[in-house]
């Protein structure tokens, strides 16, 4: 009965399998598996493209920063605001970076 209301909620049979795969991908170091939650972010189902944006804002990437903002106007909310933290975090994560570089310069 559980199975068959998440069906009907999700009318997708495969995006929470391939959200989970997104989850998953992200933990991997391997750099093949790197790009794939970018390159997720763009599927049909509103669910893969959350997992996708979470995974994306997880791994911290500042090359991924494109694929998040692209999203930030997605039609979905969960899709938009999930998109919208993502960007946050990788623009926090740069930054971080320019600081710690303007700390070493200063010392220097």
């Amino acid at each position: 009965m559980g199975w068959m209301a998440i069906k009907t909620a999700t009318k997708d049979d495969t995006s929470p399998v391939r959200a989970a795969a997104v989850n998953v991908l992200v933990r991997d170091p391997d750099p093949a598996t790197a790009r794939t939650p970018s390159e997720t972010t763009d599927h049909n189902g509103w669910i893969v493209r959350v997992a996708a944006l979470e995974a994306v804002a997880r791994r911290g990437d500042p090359s991924m920063l494109n694929a998040a903002e692209e999203h930030i106007y997605d039609k979905n909310a969960a899709v938009k605001f999930t998109a919208s933290a993502a960007v946050i975090r990788i623009v926090a994560i740069l930054e971080s970076g320019a600081r710690t570089k303007e700390k070493k310069n200063a010392k220097k």
